[in-house]
């Protein structure tokens, strides 16, 4: 049976091998390459792998990169420990030790720490800082399940109403 597949950014040759995944990304074995059909304008290949009938129900995918790749590092890239005085929002100018002494005070509610600091309520709407945030938490031993999670409201702008129509009277 054959199985066709679309990839991106990595171009892929008749003959190759490439191993068979199912959908918890075990592996099937490893198959070869029959066709590949290019579409540069979309930067795109079509795929197709012959593999027997008895499988083919059970192929999600094949892996691109060897196994190793995702491999857990064995030592954070980063320091473990931010300095106080460091940004964690620099929408509104709220340092790590603002954040730290109020999860040391017992605070794991985002929307708390928020109203107190005003991290998250800048102009990026907590893109950055809340990611930040939850790091620090990690780090002053606070597990992820006792976290309350940010409340994800628009950014808005103040608009004066002269910018309106009839605003100006």
């Amino acid at each position: 049976m054959t199985i066709a597949y679309e990839i991106m950014n990595m171009p892929v040759k008749v003959g190759d091998r490439r191993e068979i995944c199912d959908l918890e990304a075990r592996s099937l074995g490893e198959y070869e390459v029959t066709a590949v059909q290019s579409f540069p304008k979309q930067q795109m290949q079509l795929i197709r792998i012959q593999v027997p009938a008895a499988i083919a129900k059970q192929v999600a995918g094949f892996r691109v990169q060897a196994a190793s790749v995702s491999e857990a590092l064995k030592k954070p890239l980063c320091q473990s420990e931010k300095a106080d005085d460091a940004m964690i929002c620099l929408c509104e100018r709220v340092t790590v030790g603002q954040v730290r002494e109020l999860i040391r005070k017992g605070i794991n509610d985002l929307n708390q720490i928020k109203a107190i600091t005003r991290a998250g309520m800048g102009p990026c709407g907590a893109k950055t800082c809340e990611v930040l945030i939850k790091g620090l938490l990690r780090e002053e031993g606070i597990p992820t399940t006792d976290v309350v999670p940010n409340t994800k409201r628009p950014v808005f702008i103040e608009v004066p109403l002269a910018k309106f129509p009839d605003g100006g009277k």
